[in-house]
């Protein structure tokens, strides 16, 4: 499929109209260059996010795409535009992320790393600011940090690699998409945001109820544990020697 150079797709797996309608508000609102063209995509009855993230992926014949989550909504003005730039100026980006880290641990688990960057507001009964340690050493940085693994709250692409179906939950798979793009010698980066570029809006009693609903049994956990540390080990060359 020849992809075209001038549409961004946003892809978001939907469950709650209320959150997604604010989530497209948002978008609707962002400044979007003139001969651009913006689409939005719902995804409902997902049966996982990575099938569901490849089956929009695969539909969809725009260049650029951001998969987000519906309740991510975001407000920094002009993201269309910086995230069009930095793609456009350095081909080796090849994934945008809000929040992330350096140093992937063996678990996957991308915020218990050493070296986490990127701040949001985050709405959890009353707002609050999330920032991580390294902010303000990002700042010093330039204009992006790259990173082993991104946050999927929100994740920006201008290259299609497919998603891996093996992650079934909605725990891993952003590290693992971002190990995808690392395989494919592609750079995962954070832009240097001056402010927190999103909301993200947490319903509390919906996520203690998803957050039991969800949970994993041990076996589960480790057999995602021991496929990132495979894909870790298999493509160690590109970590620094992180193992």
């Amino acid at each position: 499929m020849t992809l075209h150079e001038k549409e961004i797709a946003v892809l978001c797996c939907v469950h709650d109209d209320r959150l997604f309608d604010t989530c497209r508000a948002h978008l609707e609102a962002l400044y979007v260059p003139d001969d651009y063209e913006l689409s939005i995509h719902p995804i409902y009855d997902a049966e996982h996010m990575t099938v569901a993230y490849n089956e929009g992926m695969k539909a969809s014949k725009a260049k650029y795409k951001i998969y987000v989550h519906q309740d991510c909504y975001i407000i920094d003005y002009f993201f269309i535009k910086n995230m069009l730039h930095l793609f456009q100026a350095h081909e080796q980006v090849g994934m945008i992320g809000l929040c992330g880290t350096k140093t992937l641990p063996e678990k996957g688990i991308w915020w218990e790393g050493e070296e986490k960057f990127g701040h949001i507001i985050e709405y959890r009964n009353t707002f609050q600011y999330i920032s991580f340690d390294e902010q303000e050493r990002q700042n010093k940085e330039g204009e992006y940090v790259s990173v082993q693994a991104i946050d999927g709250l929100l994740m920006a692409t201008q290259y299609d690699i497919p998603w891996n179906e093996n992650i079934k939950a909605f725990h891993f798979y952003d590290t693992s998409q971002s190990l995808n793009f690392h395989a494919e010698d592609l750079d995962v980066v954070i832009p240097y945001f001056a402010i927190p570029p999103v909301i993200h809006d947490i319903d509390m009693h919906k996520f203690k109820k998803e957050d039991n609903d969800n949970e994993f049994t041990d076996m589960e956990l480790e057999k995602y544990k021991q496929h990132l540390l495979s894909f870790l080990l298999e493509y160690r060359h590109h970590f620094n020697g992180m193992i």
